[in-house]
């Protein structure tokens, strides 16, 4: 079982006296993880040497087996995802806890515990879904932006209260047109089966697609806008750098140090950037003089030579032509004592990479720097709309949730992974966000029950729900509308479902007349955003629309009349999909297919070579997921086609609750938190306690915010302030190069309650000791605020409870705790797998199946605790005793 899709943990058991007590310990990690065994370590390594695809998760050994595979474990020639393995010693003697710590050795002591720590460490497809990670930013906490900028308002994102709202929008009592079919329930799950495998889709310009390249990904306004406003070279090479695809490859190539490549990398990018400025001609970003005035040219030339200029003296910004002024002769100067410096510091760092490697690193830098010159001239792009600043969403990355049919976003379609979906910083609306603002407000006539997402919750099933509005009475209810109504597919119960019958109820309103269609209803050839939908806005298509609906009876829903609702969503204007906002940098990993014009491929010089010869930071070539079309319809066709394919396959399969781990990224935080949304803990049920828990091979400072507001997260809050004593936990591991670790009440207060320096058992798992140039090993991290009186104030390694690292008690404890923050210091930090469980160590699915009521009245009943979730004999990957959900 080496192939198992969890991984495979290998055992090396040379001690016949250890055989025995191994067996149920093999046997239970079976369930759940591939097994390897070996005789002694000779034939482990020897084993290691030959696999090359990162299937083996975890080394279990005793302690002299244990020594020769540390040694060989943490060389610095082995291949990184050899080097980062988790090697858990299993020996009585207490001593060599601290020894092992210092190579990235786990001890075990207790043989009853090996399988509870086993488990508690990544599977491959939580270490896969770091690739993936995206950019946590904490987009939906503290509602700050349009509106509700400057706390205008108390709202916040509760994604487990839309669910209720959603629910109840579609009550009988406000969908009166709707008949009563017999078989309404079979048509809503198989339509839910279509929902439950749909994919974001986002179009792009070529442009646009090979910024992404160059850049690491998709980036949404507000990521743009700060990469290209960038004034520092030294931060905007560094910038470019961390996110370059080409750089991530020659490292995985050349097993080279990570930390060495990228400071080269930066050095020699700045050396080729200022020689750039002092050489090449005026471009956008050049310092330039005309008649004693300075300024930095803000735009490319025109097809005229003219340029637009920002001036130092604070007067507005002027057109020029491109041959009245010039280089700003101490810009020149500053550029090349910057070459000059960068030159030799390169020169420095270069020295200590092998010399055989010297011309590919080259090769690549060069590359690397050309891309960032590039993207220095490219002008801003993104969603820009005035009514995306209101609703937030300029922030995020767009994207439709299946088939996107308008060409008018770009000829380029990209089809990224589901799994983004489940992101703390993605929502999803039901209709175009914009939709819910005026002066239109046009989502409430497509949506007519979107005002319920404004009136209370109700929890009583004989309420009589007053009439609702038609359409808000201001901007601000119409954004409260929209966020109220919103999903996230990790914290939403069951929502192919809720899905199915959105859409569904949709369709039927307007293909029986309950409205008057509108221009959104049409996606015909030829319309504003140049779709190849239908004109649903034609009595001809909606009475086909009709027929395909209810028999003759109108009693019964006919066997097919799931697919006229599927091409009822499919064929309108892409606005009236539902519309993903996800986060603000969508990382190449997460792409899935691309669709390409084949005329563009041909004529378009930059795009061929891409797709040609682009590989991606995961290994795979770009080559191989881009799929050529000819025409329009047939780019159509193919979307329409890849997710019904993907539909029938999981039709008889359909687990709409089925959760999988999900990976965040953060950087440059230094201290900064940033927050999960405040019913986070709500998406697992409600634990007594305040826990959190995640996997990471973070090598140094790892943060961990337990707080009673977000406010903390916002740039222009000083972390300083001693009334976030009041306010927030912060746990620091690995602090000042993995040296320190502490827990303090406060952000950046200098008093610790809990200080630890050069402890090897409390800080980051990393291959050495106090060095920053140390790989991080894989190890679950837990964090823990038990209230009370006195509240405990601690955490560990491992499984839940197990290894604790640091604890205090607090005599005045912390109130109201609704928030868990991540931070770091400044590079890229991925945690993996974030969970939250109950105080008996226990998991807390939120809303299981088998506790909802769903009837006319609404939801009843609440989220209940379970100790596992069933599993059946077709997927034994994921382990009884957590709840995963992807990333």
């Amino acid at each position: 079982m080496a192939d198992h899709p969890a991984g495979a943990v290998a055992f090396c058991d040379s001690s016949k006296a250890l055989k025995g007590h191994l067996r149920p310990v093999i046997r239970a990690v079976g369930e759940h993880r591939g097994i390897l065994q070996y005789e002694d370590a000779a034939k482990a390594m020897s084993a290691f040497e030959e696999i090359v695809d990162g299937s083996i998760v975890c080394v279990v050994a005793e302690r002299t087996a244990a020594i020769e595979l540390a040694r060989f474990l943490r060389t610095p020639s082995r291949r990184p995802w050899l080097r980062s393995i988790p090697l858990l010693v299993l020996t009585r003697d207490a001593a060599a806890r601290a020894a092992a710590a210092r190579v990235g050795s786990i001890v075990v002591r207790d043989v009853e515990k090996l399988t509870a720590h086993i488990l508690s460490l990544p599977s491959k497809e939580v270490i896969q879904s770091e690739v993936s990670a995206c950019h946590f930013k904490g987009l939906l906490c503290d509602l700050s932006f349009g509106h509700f900028e400057g706390g205008k308002s108390n709202m916040e994102w509760n994604f487990s209260e839309n669910t209720q709202r959603i629910r109840q929008g579609l009550n009988r009592q406000r969908v009166p047109w709707y008949p009563e079919c017999s078989n309404y329930e079979e048509h809503i799950d198989t339509l839910a089966s279509y929902f439950s495998i749909l994919q974001p889709v986002h179009r792009c310009s070529p442009g646009v697609f090979l910024g992404m390249l160059r850049s690491g990904g998709l980036m949404s306004r507000t990521e743009l806008e700060a990469f290209l406003s960038t004034k520092s070279t030294t931060l905007w090479a560094k910038q470019h750098v961390n996110r370059h695809a080409l750089l991530q490859e020659l490292c995985r190539e050349l097993h080279a140090d990570r930390r060495i490549l990228y400071q080269y990398s930066e050095q020699k990018c700045i050396e080729i950037y200022e020689n750039e400025v002092v050489d090449g001609s005026i471009r956008k970003g050049s310092h330039v003089h005309l008649k004693g005035r300075s300024g930095i040219v803000c735009t490319s030339p025109d097809e005229h030579g003219k340029v637009k200029v920002e001036w130092n003296d604070g007067k507005k910004k002027s057109e020029v032509k491109l041959s009245d002024i010039q280089k700003d002769p101490d810009a020149v100067r500053a550029a090349e004592k910057a070459a000059r410096e960068s030159r030799e510091l390169a020169s420095k760092l270069k020295s200590t990479l092998p010399m055989e490697h010297h011309a590919r690193i080259d090769e690549v830098v060069n590359k690397v720097a050309h891309d960032m010159i590039t993207a220095s001239k490219q002008n801003l792009e993104g969603v820009g709309y005035h009514k995306d600043r209101a609703l937030g969403t300029h922030r995020h990355v767009f994207s439709t949730l299946g088939v996107n049919g308008t060409f008018g976003y770009g000829s380029i379609v990209i089809v990224l992974k589901s799994q983004i979906l489940h992101h703390p910083d993605c929502w999803i609306s039901p209709l175009a966000a914009t939709g819910y603002v005026g002066p239109h407000y046009w989502v409430f006539r497509h949506r007519p029950w979107s005002s319920a997402s404004l009136a209370e919750i109700s929890t009583d099933p004989d309420v009589k729900y007053p009439p609702l509005p038609d359409q808000p009475d201001s901007d601000s209810k119409g954004v409260e509308a929209c966020i109220q109504s919103s999903f996230n597919l990790a914290a939403t119960a069951q929502w192919p479902v809720l899905m199915a019958r959105e859409v569904d109820a949709m369709c039927h309103y307007l293909c029986y007349g309950h409205r008057e269609p509108t221009s959104m209803d049409n996606a015909s050839k030829g319309n504003e955003f140049h779709g190849q939908g239908k004109d649903w806005k034609k009595e001809e298509v909606r009475t086909i629309g009709r027929n395909k609906r209810l028999n003759g009876g109108q009693s019964e829903l006919e066997a097919k009349a799931w697919e006229a609702v599927v091409d009822f969503y499919e064929t309108r204007d892409s606005h009236t999909q539902f519309e993903c906002h996800l986060p603000g940098i969508v990382p190449l990993g997460a792409i899935d297919k691309i669709i390409i014009r084949k005329g563009l491929y041909r004529d378009h010089t930059d795009i061929k070579d891409k797709v040609d010869s682009y590989v991606l930071p995961d290994g795979r070539r770009l080559c191989d997921l881009v799929h050529m079309t000819s025409s329009p319809s047939e780019c159509m066709t193919w979307q329409h086609d890849l997710f019904e394919t993907k539909r029938r396959a999981v039709q008889k399969q359909l687990d709409p609750c089925r959760r999988h781990p999900v990976s965040v990224q953060v950087s440059g935080r230094v201290d900064r938190p940033v927050f999960l949304p405040s019913d986070f803990r709500k998406w697992f049920g409600e634990p007594s306690s305040f826990r959190f828990s995640f996997c990471t091979r973070c090598s140094h400072d790892i943060r961990v915010y337990f707080s009673s507001t977000a406010e903390p997260q916002r740039d222009d809050c000083d972390l300083s302030d001693k009334r976030w004593t009041s306010t927030t936990y912060m746990f620091a591991i690995g602090f000042d190069q993995n040296r320190v670790s502490y827990i303090s009440k406060g952000i950046t207060q200098s008093k610790h309650s809990v200080h630890v320096e050069k402890d090897p058992l409390v800080r980051c798992t990393t291959s050495k000791e106090g060095d920053l140039s140390a790989i991080g090993i894989w190890d679950r991290y837990w964090f823990e605020v038990v209230p009370g009186g006195n509240a405990l104030v601690r955490c560990g390694r491992g499984p839940f409870g197990e290894n604790v690292m640091m604890s205090f008690e607090d005599t005045d404890p912390i109130r109201n705790l609704q928030y868990i923050g991540v931070g770091c210091w400044r590079e890229p930090t991925v945690y993996c797998d974030l969970q939250v469980s109950s105080g008996d160590g226990s998991v807390f699915p939120f809303c299981p199946a088998d506790r909802i009521i769903d009837d006319d009245q609404g939801i009843q009943g609440a989220p209940c605790p379970a100790p596992s979730v069933q599993i059946d004999e077709a997927d034994r990957s994921l382990p009884s005793c957590k709840l995963f959900w992807w990333g």
